[in-house]
C-alpha cells in the first residue's frame, strides 16, 4: 500500500509547467529549475523527482536537464531534511546571485520548508518569483500552502489508507486475491483547492 511515485511526479511536473505558463509567461522567463533528490531514499522516492524532470524536458527541452550543455537546471543528491534543503538552496543562490524566478521540486514538505528558510536568510525570498512543488502534504505542507509559500503539494492522504488496507486485509484473511500493489489516488493541492480537503 502506498504511492505510485512516478505518477505522482508527473502530476507535480504538469502543475509546475502550467504555473510557469500562467504566472511567468513561459519557460524563457525562468532563471533556474532545481531538483532536490536523494539516492539514500531508494529508487521509489527518486521517481518523485525523475517524473517531474521528464515532464519538464518534454515540455521545455534540454534546458530542463541538468546534464545538458546549456541548462537552467540544477540537481542535488542527499536532500532529505529541512536542513538539507536549506543548505542546498543557499549554495545554489550563492552560485547564482542574479537568479530570481526559481522553480524547486522537493521530495517532501520538510525540504520545502528548508528551501524557504534558506531563501529568507539570504534575503532572496519573493512570493511572486519562487515556485515550490512538494510531495506528501503533511501538516507542515498544509501550512506552507495556506501561507502561500508552497504552490502545490501532491497529497498522499495517509488518513485515508485504512479505506484501502482494511478491505485488502479482509480479502487476504478469507483467502481472496489481493493486488501486489495498492496505490493511493493522489491529487494536486494548492491554494485554490486546499480548503476543499482540509480546514485550518
Amino acid at each position: 500500500m502506498g504511492i505510485n511515485n512516478y505518477d505522482a511526479a508527473l502530476l507535480a511536473g504538469d502543475r509546475a509547467a502550467e504555473i510557469i505558463i500562467d504566472r511567468y509567461g513561459g519557460w524563457e522567463n525562468i532563471d533556474r529549475v532545481v531538483y532536490l533528490d536523494s539516492s539514500k531514499t531508494g529508487v521509489g522516492a527518486q521517481l518523485r523527482i525523475l517524473g517531474s524532470k521528464n515532464v519538464f524536458i518534454e515540455r521545455f527541452g534540454s534546458g530542463a536537464d541538468e546534464g545538458a550543455t546549456e541548462t537552467k537546471a540544477a540537481a542535488f543528491d542527499g536532500v532529505i531534511t529541512a536542513d538539507d534543503g536549506e543548505e542546498a538552496i543557499t549554495g545554489l543562490l550563492n552560485d547564482y546571485p542574479e537568479d530570481e524566478n526559481i522553480v524547486v521540486f522537493c521530495l517532501n514538505d520538510s525540504i520545502a520548508m528548508g528551501v524557504y528558510n534558506g531563501a529568507q536568510k539570504l534575503d532572496r525570498w519573493d512570493l511572486d518569483k519562487w515556485l515550490i512543488i512538494s510531495h506528501g502534504l503533511d501538516d507542515r505542507g498544509k501550512e506552507l500552502i495556506w501561507s502561500g509559500i508552497l504552490d502545490a503539494g501532491i497529497a498522499y492522504f495517509p488518513e485515508k489508507y485504512g479505506k484501502y488496507l482494511i478491505p485488502a486485509a479482509l480479502a487476504h484473511i478469507y483467502e481472496n486475491p489481493v493486488p501486489a500493489y495498492i496505490y493511493m489516488e493522489n491529487i494536486v493541492i494548492g491554494p485554490d483547492n486546499i480548503d476543499e480537503y482540509y480546514t485550518q
